[in-house]
Order: structure tokens, then sequence, then C-alpha cells
């Protein structure tokens, strides 16, 4: 059985089994295993490939084709020994000639002798046997080919065909005559040669000539395999000094992502404080004193958003009423949970600028935390500090992985409990329009503050 993988696809025998990204890890691979078994005794080559490792990462199709390769090319070297038997008579064919002779030629002890003869033999009308003595009586005639494998041949009759030995012995009685050529490989020859019509040939100086070739192709072969390593490590070495400015490039990105996003969320703040200041005092009150049921309402809010949102468009199209109010619903109902998203995420900031703005820390005596745009600022500031300082360790490169992908998860998490809650306080205070769940005293500890804070607003 013959094996290529070169140019995206796979091949055994010369027919397309699957196909394969050029230049990949299974390309790799099997040029790595190459290299290994140019070094090899033959032996050793099927436990070779029984413990080829495939790569990880190949895709369902890649994998399978890759399992199919290695399980043929194991199957088709694994020939059961020879088993000693008695002498026998041969008188008609092997049925299965063809399939035996295709699993004989991979012997891995006589590879390169039958190699060399599997082109010139007619293998459907072909005798073989292994680890066999075999007699030939005087008037007994073999129609075709005799192929014989580790075991011997008396013959006093007639071979119609030619007769290969390997590794054997081949004794010629008087009366013994065969039609075609005598092929032997490693064999002892006695009595008379003159019996032989086509004569004797050595087929070990043909082989070598076919070793030849196929040990130059392994070798050309390897050389290839060899020069794309050597072409790898140079690629690989020579953006190794790359990365880490790539590193600082894709760090500093997002760096700036994140600056984007607080600019752009605190100016919808600012609107927002401008425009509807008592709305988010209520949504802010409603998510502080009570956090847990806004939590709640709020992820069940997000869950049934979508489904609650398909329903009505399926009640909707059903009605004739009902299609003209379809094209409100569909792009309203979205645009509409967003915003309430959004107003709930800034009273979460709110409340937690309003928090940090309680520490009076040293070095933020410049700031007066009691203005709701500074609490906004401060807010959005503590729930984009784990997207910025991940940014920070991006620019360290790989090695600082592991806690990118920390603070990744970390600020992810807090979004979510940000929005979950502050979506909530949306929903149970209706749009900020309902103080029932702020709590005591809501309206003179923050809502008196916001009128004056924005007066100009509320004239």
């Amino acid at each position: 059985i013959s094996a290529t993988i070169a140019a995206g696809e796979v091949l055994l025998d010369g027919e397309v089994i699957g196909g394969y990204t050029a230049g990949d890890e299974l390309e790799a691979s099997w040029r790595a295993l190459l290299g290994e078994a140019v070094a090899m005794d033959p032996d050793d080559l099927p436990a070779l490939l029984r413990e080829w490792t495939l790569p990880e990462g190949l895709g369902n199709d890649v994998q399978a084709v890759a399992e199919l390769l290695r399980d043929r090319l194991t199957g088709s070297l694994e020939v059961s020994a020879p088993v000693e038997q008695s002498a026998q008579v041969l008188r008609d064919p092997i049925p299965e000639a063809r399939t035996t002779l295709e699993a004989l030629v991979q012997r891995s002890d006589r590879l390169r002798e039958l190699a060399a003869l599997i082109e010139d033999v007619d293998a459907d009308n072909l005798t073989i046997r292994l680890g066999e003595t075999v007699q030939i009586q005087e008037g007994e005639t073999v129609d075709g080919s005799l192929l014989i494998v580790d075991g011997g041949l008396q013959l006093d009759g007639t071979v119609e065909g030619d007769v290969i030995l390997l590794g054997g012995s081949v004794e010629l009685g008087p009366t013994s005559r065969i039609t075609g050529v005598l092929r032997t490989a490693d064999s002892e020859i006695s009595g008379n040669r003159g019996r032989v019509a086509g004569g004797i040939a050595d087929i070990e100086a043909v082989a070598s000539a076919a070793t030849r070739d196929v040990d130059a192709a392994i070798r050309d072969a390897v050389r290839e395999a060899q020069a794309d390593a050597r072409r790898s490590a140079r690629n690989s070495s020579s953006n190794s000094p790359r990365s880490p400015l790539r590193s600082l490039g894709r760090g500093i990105a997002g760096l700036f992502q994140t600056l984007v996003t607080f600019g752009i969320v605190f100016g919808a703040g600012l609107g927002v404080l401008y425009f509807f200041p008592r709305h988010l005092e209520v949504v802010s009150q409603t998510a502080r004193g009570a956090p847990g049921r806004s939590f709640l309402v709020g992820l069940a809010g997000l869950v049934l958003a979508c489904p609650l949102w398909i329903v009505g468009i399926v009640l909707l199209a059903i009605s004739i009423i009902g299609i003209p109010l379809l094209l409100v619903w569909i792009p309203a109902v979205p645009v509409a949970v967003a915003v309430a998203i959004a107003f709930g995420y800034l009273g979460v900031a709110r409340n937690l600028g309003g928090w940090f703005s309680s520490k009076e820390l040293r070095g933020f005596d410049g700031f007066d935390a009691t203005r709701p745009a500074v609490q906004v600022g401060s807010g959005l500031v503590i729930l984009l500090a784990a997207y910025a300082l991940a940014n920070v360790f991006q620019m360290g490169g790989p090695l600082f992985g592991v806690f990118q992908g920390l603070l990744i998860f970390t600020a992810i998490v807090v979004t979510m409990i940000a929005v979950s809650v502050g979506f909530g306080a949306v929903i149970l205070s209706r749009a900020g329009r309902d103080p029932e769940f702020a709590g005591r005293g809501w309206s003179q500890s923050g809502l008196d503050d916001v009128g004056a804070d924005s007066g100009s607003a509320d004239e």
C-alpha cells in the first residue's frame, strides 16, 4: 500500500481519501514520521505506526482521515508469522491470490525483494505459499506462477509460469520443468538447472535498482521535511522579536477601546442626568434598597426579553389589526430593552461611585463627591477597571495570559451582575417613576441634591 500526503490531499494507493490544510499539523506530523521511519529497522515499522500520535486540534473530517490512514498502514504491515506445515502438493491456485499478494508485499523482511517483482507477476494466476515445503510430483502440473516465501520446493513435475522463491531452497529433479523464469532471493538451488526454460535470475540485483529509487524518494522527502522545519524555525525566530511589540500594540488598542467605551457611556450618563435626573435617582435608590430582588427580576427580564419579543411578533402577524403595529413592535422592543439596560447600568454606576466617594480616599480631595456626575464617572471607572487591567496585562505578552484571562472573566461577571441589577431596578421602578422599592428617605437623601445640582434642568 502506498500513502501520500501532499498538496492538501491524502491518498492511499493513488485514491484520495480526504483532504487537509497544506502546512498544518497533520502534514508536519507525517513528515516527522517519515524521518523516524528512515532510521528505523523495518521490523519496527508496525510499532512506530501504532504509536504515532495524531496532532490535536484537527477538525472532525481531517481527524477521521488521519485515523483511517494510520489504521490502514498499521494493518497492512501486520501480517501473521508463517506457520511451519508438512510437505504437501499444490494442485490449484489460491482463490484470494491478489489479496494475499498485496498483504505479502508489506512483509517488512521481504519488502524490497517483493516490491521489485510485483509489477511483473500476474496476480490473478499465482499460487502463494508461506512457510511450506511444496512437493510437485512427476506428471503433476501447476497452471500459473508459483511464489514461495520462507519455504522449499521439491519439483519433479511442471510449473507453467515463473517460480519465485524468497528465503528457502529449490530442488530440481530430472523430470522437472519450469516454463518461465526461476527467480530467487536468499535461496539455494540444487539439481538440474537446465530444466528452467526462462533461465535463473537473482532478484536481489533487480531489487537493488528499485531500492535505490525508493531510497532516493525517501531521502528527498526527508530533506524536504528538514527544510520545512528549518524554515519554520527561521520564521519563529524572526517573529519572536516582534511578538512583544504585537502584544504591546494589542494591549494599547484594547485600552483605547475601553477608554472610548467609558467616554460614550459617561456621555450618555451626563445626558440622563441633565434630562432625567429624578428618574435616574429613583432607579439608583431602587437598586440600592432592593439589590437582590432587582438582580432576580433583571435576570428574568434578560432571559424572557427575546422570547416575549418573538411571541409578540407572532401574535401581531396573525391579526389584521396587528400588522401595522408589527412595524413598530419589531424595532421598538429591542431599542427599549437596550435603553433600559443602559439606564439601569448608569444607576448601578452611580451607586458604586457614591460608595467610593464616601471612603474619602487621599488624593481624591479635589473631587466634589456629592455631584451626581462625579458619582457616575467614578462608578463607571470601577465597573470598567477589570477590562483596563486586562489590557495592561495583555501588553506583557503570553507570560501574563493567565492573569489577563482571569481579569476578563471577572470583568464579564461584574458587568452581568451590574446589568441584571440595573435592569431589574428599572423594571421595579417602572423606569424611575415608582419609588416603592427605593426605600425610606430616598427623596431626602438624594432627590433634593439632584434637583439642586441640575436646577437648570428642572426649570
